[in-house]
């Protein structure tokens, strides 16, 4: 199982778009299913389709990040006049892991993003 690429860098209220692929092996051929672990609070991630059916081998992986929320800024501040704020990136972890027939496997993604992905 591999996703490629392996880091997506998505901007408040962005998506970013990845490519999940699974290769079966021996005489597997069914259905795999898709889940994402530590994901953090602020940042949705969602494989389509989900799961990858029999004859197919990959799956595209979308990370969503909610918007830039005004209230996180200093009383005051907008981000045009601070704007180093939207900029500060985050590096997230994101486990993947492939279910299918008492076969499974894992692989990583890294979201960078912003603080609001962090966001309750």
């Amino acid at each position: 199982m591999s996703v490629a690429p392996t880091t997506l860098d998505v901007a408040p209220g962005d998506t970013g778009v990845a490519l999940v692929t699974i290769s079966r092996g021996g005489t597997f051929t069914g259905a795999v299913a898709l889940t994402a672990y530590r994901v953090p609070p602020g940042l949705t991630v969602i494989f389509y389709p989900n799961p990858i059916p029999p004859a197919s081998t990959t799956s595209m992986v979308y990370a969503a990040s909610m918007p830039s929320r005004p209230d996180t800024l200093p009383i005051g501040a907008n981000s045009l006049s601070h704007p180093n704020i939207a900029m500060i990136r985050r590096r997230h972890a994101i486990p993947i892991k492939a279910d299918g027939e008492n076969h499974s496997a894992s692989t990583t993604l890294t979201v960078l993003c912003a603080s609001s992905c962090e966001a309750p």
